[in-house]
């Protein structure tokens, strides 16, 4: 069983998708979180797509926690 440290001091388990994170309020606000850190660093933005050019699956989210995300590596 996978279990992780919210922003509270609650455990909360990891979900097994994308779906099943969007029914937990903690997880909804964690993911806004780290979609805006994309945008205001310059990651990641929204551009049309070109006619006749396949789609991508490259932006999968991965639910884990993250320990001393203050810190550079």
């Amino acid at each position: 069983m996978n279990l992780i440290a919210a922003h509270s001091t609650s455990i909360l388990l990891l979900p097994a998708n994308y779906r099943s994170s969007l029914a937990n309020p903690n997880w909804q606000a964690d993911m806004a979180d780290e979609f805006k850190a994309l945008i205001d660093n310059d990651k990641w933005r929204l551009v049309p797509r070109p006619s006749r050019v396949p789609t991508s699956s490259s932006g999968n989210w991965i639910f884990k926690h993250k320990y001393h995300s203050d810190r550079l590596s």
